[in-house]
């Protein structure tokens, strides 16, 4: 075993630790075989190699932090004379072909050669039948072993997400995230790693898990800034405005979408309600961001900022000054091609904007609004 409190992070990832890798029903499964549960996958050899480093610089990682011992890299037992570097000659046609797929999976021909050799030489005995996850892997989960059975548990996780097991890969780094509290990272760690998953189950448009794991992220840290903020913007988008309020408060003075998405549901709820006083304030919190967008936003944003001002626009005649002022501040501040005020007129190109979106639920689409009351609302200029 090597004793970790003396190393280096740096150190310990440049030991000559075994690489496997092998394919497993479209997907290339890879593993660190001395380090239980350092498991990953990928859907070609340069995404099993680039997620197999990941696993491996945390799995060393939290070694380090909680003093383990780790196993001794294979090739520290392995004779002088094999050092991983020997010369073949092929026929050009093959070299010619080898080079060709390199090209097409995105990684070095001697990476692919490396991968090649490894899946001819280990599938007789590394080949699991069916799509199930390796025994030794699950047992080290379930068993908790090295790290308290964090890091199969993600490695599992990761597996299932490749394969587009969704619901199972969250519900699995859902009880990775609970192990991490018992870690030296405690709650406030558990609640990054929920709200990792949580904003998994949203790329996915698992709304209603989505929430869960934001919800259960806030139980374990209050205070967590993207929970706060990504659970605001889903119940904003479900048109849930009082409730996200309270959660995009949290968030605003720090994260712009938040501060923005606040200021849409203060505005939307005032509208609702008939409450001046409210919608002025949600006016005034968004017409804010949106300059603050304009100013450090890049040329590739001028469009999504160009959405925003667009469905103020077509919120009702008594915005009309909000939005000439930021067409005014944007081309005076903004780093993209001048707004003229009839692209903010353009009533289809909002509709072909949402379209483009595909959902009121993307984070810079908000859901559609109430019809206003007529009544003047407007920030302080």
């Amino acid at each position: 075993m090597v004793p970790t409190k003396s190393e280096t992070l740096k150190r310990l990832l440049a030991r000559p630790w075994s690489r496997e890798f092998v394919p497993d029903d479209g997907l290339i499964a890879a593993r660190v075989p001395e380090l239980p549960g350092c498991f990953a996958a990928g859907a070609t050899w340069e995404e099993a190699h680039t997620n197999l480093e990941e696993a491996l610089t945390t799995w060393l990682t939290s070694a380090i932090e909680m003093g383990n011992e780790v196993p001794e890299p294979r090739g520290d037992r392995e004779p002088e004379e094999f050092s991983g570097r020997f010369s073949v000659r092929v026929p050009r046609f093959l070299h010619r072909r080898l080079a060709a797929r390199a090209e097409l999976e995105g990684c070095s021909l001697n990476q692919l050669v490396a991968v090649v050799l490894a899946e001819a030489f280990e599938r007789p005995v590394t080949k699991q039948a069916g799509s199930d996850v390796r025994e030794d892997i699950t047992v080290d989960a379930i068993g908790g072993g090295v790290e308290g059975g964090v890091g199969p548990l993600k490695g599992i996780a990761t597996y299932l997400r490749n394969r587009g097991e969704i619901n199972l890969a969250c519900l699995v780094y859902a009880f990775a995230a609970e192990r991490t509290a018992d870690g030296p990272g405690g709650a406030q760690e558990a609640a990054k790693e929920l709200g990792t998953a949580g904003a998994l189950a949203r790329r996915e448009r698992r709304m209603r898990l989505a929430e869960t794991l934001w919800r259960q992220s806030l139980r374990r840290d209050f205070t967590n800034i993207r929970s706060n903020s990504s659970l605001g913007q889903l119940l904003h988008h479900q048109a849930r405005y009082e409730e996200a309020i309270g959660f995009l408060e949290r968030a605003a003075s720090i994260d712009s979408y938040a501060k923005l998405f606040l200021g849409w549901s203060r505005l939307q709820l005032g509208l609702v309600n008939d409450d001046a006083e409210t919608s002025a304030e949600g006016l005034a919190n968004l017409t804010d961001a949106l300059r603050n967008w304009a100013v450090y936003a890049p040329r590739a944003e001028r469009s999504s900022w160009l959405r925003q001002v667009r469905r103020l626009y077509v919120s009702g005649p008594q915005f009309s000054k909000e939005v000439e002022q930021l067409i005014s501040f944007a081309n005076s501040n903004a780093n993209w091609p001048r707004i003229g005020l009839d692209e903010v007129r353009d009533i289809a190109k909002l509709e072909d904007d949402d379209a483009e979106v595909g959902s009121a639920e993307a984070l810079d689409a908000p859901a559609p609004r109430p019809q206003p009351r007529k009544r003047d609302v407007h920030s302080a200029p």
